[in-house]
């Protein structure tokens, strides 16, 4: 016959280690509810540190998926430095941050 296994008690260290591991929770510019960001900056520079701070990582999540969306329906070449810069302000206007100052 099997072995039930039970549910282990979680001790201090148990949560401080979960504490550590979980991504801090956020104010999200884009959904506007607390829920747990990004564990890391998902792009260079001052933009991805934005993100960082400000983005849930579900909204986050939804946006790569609509980022395909939208290189796929504009047939936006990455290479090209328009492209990308279209892309961004797309992206912030999507998440809901204001202008790069």
């Amino acid at each position: 016959m099997p072995t039930l296994l039970r549910p282990r008690r979680m001790d201090a260290a148990d949560a401080l280690a979960e504490d550590i591991l979980m991504p801090p929770t956020l104010l999200c510019s884009r959904c506007e509810e607390e829920k747990p960001g990004l564990d890391d900056a998902p792009m260079p520079g001052a933009t991805g540190q934005r993100v960082l701070e400000n983005v849930c990582a579900e909204c986050w999540g939804e946006w790569r998926a609509q980022s395909a969306n939208i290189i796929n329906h504009y047939g936006l070449v990455l290479g090209n430095p328009q492209h990308r810069a279209q892309l961004r302000e797309t992206m912030r206007e999507f998440l809901g941050l204001d202008e790069e100052e």
